[in-house]
């Protein structure tokens, strides 16, 4: 789950659907989605053997 959602569904009852008081206990991570398209780009990466994009 996101970041955001991660808090939403520690918050209350509703929200956690019940799962709150765990979740509160014992923690939740949110992670972020996607990827940075700049790092992990196949036309320049160095560790990339052949280079290649959306058009090859």
């Amino acid at each position: 789950v996101s970041p955001y959602y991660a808090q939403e569904l520690a918050s209350t009852v509703e929200k956690g659907v019940e799962l709150d008081n765990i979740i509160r206990k014992t923690g939740i991570l949110g992670i972020v989605n996607g990827m940075d398209v700049q790092e992990w780009n196949p036309l320049t990466d160095k560790h990339t053997t052949v280079k290649y994009d959306a058009s090859t």
